[in-house]
């Protein structure tokens, strides 16, 4: 049986930790290194990750000074031991057969990649699931995937499992420049060697809608940190001569981004003030996309690979005002509910 390591980078989860901790410990998948990097917590974390260390041999607890999650794993990669790695956030917890499933997908399938689906957890105990399938993915539409398609390829890297042997040899860690959608580039910068992506039908990582976390404010994800992530993209895509290749590609991400971040505004941020915080969005992204209305209209309705949902998404976005905008976020939000 091969070692897998189990990062954890944790800072300020008193409240989390425990249960994360508890379901890695049940899960069926017994060879396991949990890296626990405490990032210079000033609550009860490193406490809670001792306590557990007495429990279960198979923990390592290290810890540093507070410089950030990226920082924080990229020690982690670092001192693992084990074949393959898993990232957990330690505000979320996983179903006991999470390892198992995800390292059976790897094997089975002589893939590189292996993702499951994942479930998000709000304080209300509402649940939304992602889309899941069981396919595997090859050559280009391992791109058409991350950048368009309906899986849960770009968003997390914590429902996944990677070879260590890809991210050591290739020296890929999560960019301490970017501090908005770090796990996009990492999961790109992976992507870039990888030759297949397997996918496991059932949804085995909870992920837990914390309102307080950094990733629930609107505020963090002001234009110009998705810039610099964009950028960072594109900078990859070019040093492996794949920026022409899929800049169509790229560039329907620009217009899907904006609608996930006014999605944000309108469930995070105070809705008398959505109007002019929304308009901002809108000149930001139209300034960097750096083309008229009338080629963007273009781009969306003819020659985008959106599906004719994120087509009329993209368009009530960029053409109507606010008003119907709030109604098509109001309507999404209600149909993921429904499942």
């Amino acid at each position: 049986m091969e070692k897998i390591s189990v990062i954890l980078p944790s800072y300020n989860v008193e409240k989390y930790i425990g249960k994360c901790l508890e379901s890695l410990l049940k899960q069926s998948y017994n060879n396991l290194e949990i890296i626990i990097v405490n990032d210079g917590s000033t609550d009860g974390t490193l406490e809670i990750a001792k306590e557990f260390l007495n429990i279960d041999k198979r923990l390592i607890v290290t810890n540093q000074d507070n410089q950030g999650v990226s920082i924080a794993r990229n020690n982690a990669i670092n001192l693992s031991t084990g074949e393959y790695i898993i990232f957990v956030d330690p505000d979320d917890y996983v179903h006991e057969d999470f390892v198992k499933s995800l390292y059976e997908s790897l094997i089975q399938n002589k893939s590189d990649l292996a993702i499951c689906g994942h479930t998000k957890v709000y304080d209300d105990l509402t649940e939304v699931k992602s889309k899941t399938s069981r396919s595997l993915f090859t050559d280009d539409v391992i791109f058409e995937e991350y950048f368009i398609g309906e899986s849960t390829l770009t968003v997390l890297m914590c429902d996944k499992i990677f070879k260590s042997n890809i991210i050591k040899e290739n020296n890929i860690h999560c960019p301490i420049e970017v501090t908005s959608g770090q796990d996009q580039v990492f999961i790109l910068e992976y992507l870039l060697y990888c030759n297949s992506v397997s996918t496991v039908d059932n949804n085995y990582y909870y992920y837990y809608q914390r309102i307080g976390s950094k990733s629930k404010r609107y505020e963090y994800y002001i234009f110009e940190r998705t810039i610099i992530k964009l950028e960072y993209l594109k900078d990859l895509l070019k040093k492996h001569k794949l920026y022409d290749k899929f800049e169509g590609y790229f560039k329907i991400r620009l217009y899907m981004n904006l609608f996930s971040q006014g999605l944000l505004l309108y469930r995070y941020d105070s809705k008398e003030n959505f109007k002019s915080k929304f308009r901002k969005l809108l000149d930001d992204s139209v300034k960097y996309i750096n083309k008229s209305r009338l080629s963007i209209l273009l781009d969306i309705v003819l020659f985008s690979k959106l599906n004719i949902k994120e087509k009329v998404s993209c368009f009530v976005i960029y053409f109507f005002p606010s008003v119907f905008v709030k109604f098509l976020y109001k309507t999404y939000l209600n149909m993921q509910l429904k499942g």
